[in-house]
């Protein structure tokens, strides 16, 4: 067995093996006390036989711990191999020989799954997209840019593969056509992921073009707080959880996917705006649909565990019921589109298209296999309802004795008698116990695969699943908070052609402040006019402290997402065309190990959008300058907001900027170039007082910052615009 070992070990020898003998997984050798290590067991010795004729390293965990302590393994950085018998040990047996092994698993940050990570619960995979990202070099070197960090910000790969240019040749692997791969740098980053996916059941590769997406680097999604608030970096206050309304694991994993990557094709932005239309309009079949959606299993990681031959028994179960409710989804689908068409809206988006992807036949038939075969056996007894039971008894204490049945036993709900005839049956059955038990293995395994041959179709009515979810959630949400859908006009992002690049938002609130605003309290929303008829491409905005300027660049930004992303957005109307990149600069703290002060990590950032932003880009821009002394600061302003609005990066058309400043000084740039107007933000400020309110001093600029005399400081205060 030790050669067995060293054999199947030398073909993966990055790789901790994990070797199944009887009930263990077993390691060996120099895996040993890794495997001890980092999953916290004892480190013990085995003979190595007559070759070595000496103790070999040896740790061992149960068959039943695996996924524990194999997690434990890759949370350690090591990726695990699972060798598991391949025949039958008496097969082994009468030939004499070891019983085969072969490796049928593995498992990485990258492959894992929802089991191998945790499941579905906090700091599972089940909640999380789980990527695994090639990345190859091209022909011009290695030059790692702003923007590829940006995408692998947004994508968060859980493990990226980097592809070895020789090999990959020396290998021939085709791409087999993955997105039109043609380049050579892309066909080896895509012939990486398809060599890990021949050894792990991973969903195929997909490309994913810069052009198609809205740019939202790593400090954008962390500045407007996509999906973790700044302060704590939790969940709770996020863009995410504000537009949140999904009922299943796959709807929160795309809902998670849709906001890091907006869309800039207008036709696909229209099909997910139109089917959230559709299902506003439809607000009676809608709850009807999120009613058949509530509940359903994580298909998607269930059609994987299923396509990787390791579905349970259970799983099986649940993923047949699961493709058993499917019918009910698409009827329900069917009843907003056609509920949605009587009150006048004929466009339902993309929701037939998702309902024709529940409607493999395939999927229903083998549910109904599934359930069929999987039916728990009752055992060799007569079940009698206990209330039944009771008053039978009371009127004949010897009504089942007197018929030759006898108590076995009982239950909350049932009595359970015998006979000696039933008895008889069943000691004949526990004989035959060994070859039933390997007849069930068998049939189970051939059920188990002939369902992994339709893992295709399951993922394909997965998606669909989440994307209702998604879409539901917000419908939902439009509905009740009066978010508006956004039209998008016919204009170019990057050369201004056709309609000029544009931002129109009436009354536009921001998604998570709103939320969280005490009783009584309502927000005010404010106006954004940038480009189009207005010719103005940077907004120059002054306030006092505390004033709300903030508030609503992260609004501007939410909105932006959110509409390409096909959401509607909190506002009364949204006329805008797409822009192809976001980028922001709000905030600034030290990164001491990159060795940059708080002014140098500002100026890194700015410097990042002075070369980037130009055409089609929205620019957020917040106290540039005022981490250094205020005649350089005010100088660095300056600068910066009129090399902006002369048109940016590549000085064509000017990006859209808003510009967010306590220099007052920055105003004159107004008078100099009229693609630029000075705005201000006014303030009505309401003091919360221990003992009551009391009005502010509206006419004072820091009066919303105004000091109680007995130093309690106003809680509250609301902007205008």
């Amino acid at each position: 067995m030790m050669r067995q070992y060293v054999e199947t070990k030398r073909g993966l020898p990055a790789y901790l093996l994990l070797m199944r003998v009887g009930d263990f997984y077993e390691a060996f050798f120099e895996d040993a006390p890794a495997l001890a290590a980092a999953a916290g067991i004892v480190l013990t010795a085995k003979e190595g036989g007559v070759r070595l004729r000496r103790k070999v390293p040896m740790a061992g965990v149960p068959a039943s711990s695996l996924e524990d302590k194999a997690r434990a393994v890759v949370a350690a950085g090591i990726p695990v191999a699972v060798a598991d018998q391949v025949e039958p040990s008496s097969v082994a047996a009468a030939g004499g020989g070891l019983v085969r092994r072969a490796v049928t698993r593995l498992i990485t940050p990258g492959t894992r799954t929802a089991d191998d990570a945790g499941g579905d619960g906090p700091g599972g995979a089940g909640g999380l997209n789980n990527y695994l990202a090639a990345l190859a070099v091209g022909e011009a070197g290695g030059v790692v840019d702003e923007e590829l960090l940006g995408e692998l910000a947004r994508l968060d790969p859980a493990e990226l593969l980097v592809a070895d240019r020789p090999a990959a040749a020396a290998n021939g692997t085709p791409t087999g056509g993955v997105g039109g791969a043609t380049a050579p740098a892309t066909a080896d980053a895509v012939d990486a992921l398809l060599a890990t996916s021949r050894r792990v059941p991973l969903n195929p590769p997909r490309l994913l073009p810069r052009e198609a997406y809205l740019h939202l680097g790593a400090r954008v999604i962390r500045d407007i707080e996509v999906l973790a608030t700044a302060r704590d970096g939790g969940r709770a206050g996020s863009l995410a959880a504000a537009v949140d309304g999904t009922a299943t694991p796959g709807g929160r994993r795309l809902l998670r996917s849709w906001l890091l990557a907006p869309l800039r094709d207008t036709a696909a932005i229209g099909g997910r705006g139109a089917a959230v239309g559709a299902l506003v309009a439809a607000r009676e079949a809608a709850a009807g649909l999120a009613a058949a959606l509530a509940g359903l299993p994580d298909l998607a990681r269930l059609g994987g565990r299923v396509g990787g031959r390791r579905a349970t028994p259970r799983e099986l179960q649940a993923l047949a019921r699961g493709c058993a409710r499917l019918p009910a989804v698409r009827a329900a689908v069917g009843a907003v589109v056609t509920a949605a068409a009587a009150a006048g809206v004929t466009d339902a988006g993309i929701l037939p298209e998702l309902a024709a992807s529940l409607g493999d036949d395939r999927l229903d038939g083998a549910a109904e296999a599934v359930l069929g075969a999987l039916i728990k056996n009752a055992g060799f007894a007569l079940r009698v309802p206990r209330a039944a039971g009771e008053r039978l008894l009371a009127e004949d204490a010897s009504h089942f004795s007197r018929h030759g049945w006898s108590l076995r036993g009982s239950t909350r709900a049932e009595l359970r008698y015998v006979s000696p005839e039933l008895a008889a049956i069943e000691r004949d059955a526990a004989a035959a116990a060994a070859a039933v038990a390997g007849l069930e293995v068998r049939l189970y395994r051939e059920l188990r695969d002939s369902v992994g041959d339709l893992t295709p179709a399951v993922r394909a009515a997965a998606a669909a699943v989440a994307a209702l979810d998604v879409l539901a959630g917000w419908a939902s949400l439009a509905a009740r908070r009066g978010y508006c859908r956004p039209v998008f006009l016919d204009g170019s992002a990057d050369d201004g052609g056709g309609v000029p690049p544009t931002v129109e938002l009436r009354a536009l609130r921001h998604p998570v402040v709103e939320r969280c605003l005490p009783p009584g309290v309502e927000y005010v929303p404010n106006d954004v006019a940038l480009g189009g008829a207005t010719g103005r491409h940077l907004a120059m905005l002054t306030a006092a402290n505390g004033a709300g300027k903030s508030v609503y660049l992260y609004a501007l930004a939410a909105a932006v997402v959110l509409a390409q992303a096909g959401c509607w957005v909190p506002a009364s109307s949204a006329r805008l065309t797409v822009t192809s990149a976001l980028y922001t600069r709000v905030g600034a703290v030290d990164d001491v190990s990159g060795g940059l002060s708080t002014f140098g990590v500002e100026m890194a950032e700015t410097a990042t959008i002075c070369a980037s932003a130009g055409g089609g880009a929205l620019v957020l821009a917040d106290e540039v300058g005022r981490g250094t002394a205020v005649a350089d600061g005010l100088a660095v302003a300056y600068a910066v907001a009129e090399y902006l609005a002369g048109g940016g990066a590549g000085g064509g058309t000017p990006p859209l900027t808003v510009f967010a400043t306590h220099f007052h000084e920055l105003n004159a740039l107004a008078e100099l170039r009229p693609n630029v107007a000075a705005l201000r933000i006014e303030t009505l400020a309401e003091e919360v007082w221990e003992g009551g309110e009391g009005d502010a001093d509206a006419d004072t600029p820091d009066g919303a910052a105004a000091a109680t005399a007995d130093g309690d400081a106003p809680v509250w205060f609301c902007v205008l615009f």
